[in-house]
């Protein structure tokens, strides 16, 4: 794999993180119970740390920080079975 398409792997990590900080924060804002908007903020909370730590590597390998915060998609976007979950405790 070449610099170019690590950069671009690491890119799109990024933004699916974005994504799901997205999404969870919106599940948690329309969570009723307490125990799920707590699930739903520390998920997203640590869906904005992996993306930081992302960032980082991605400024390593010579790539300036993006200033885009996310897909337009942000609710679908999420990784394998967040959005399901999310459905399922925000009815």
């Amino acid at each position: 794999m070449n610099q170019d398409n690590v950069i671009n792997v690491v890119e799109n990590l990024i933004e699916a993180c974005r994504d799901g900080e997205k999404g969870y924060k919106d599940a948690a804002s329309h969570a009723k119970r307490t125990d799920l908007k707590t699930f739903f903020t520390e998920q997203g909370s640590q869906r904005a740390r992996f993306a930081d730590e992302l960032q980082l590597e991605l400024s390593k390998l010579g790539k300036p920080e993006k200033k885009e915060s996310g897909s337009d998609t942000a609710a679908l976007k999420l990784l394998p079975g967040e959005y399901i979950c999310s459905v399922r405790f925000t009815k």
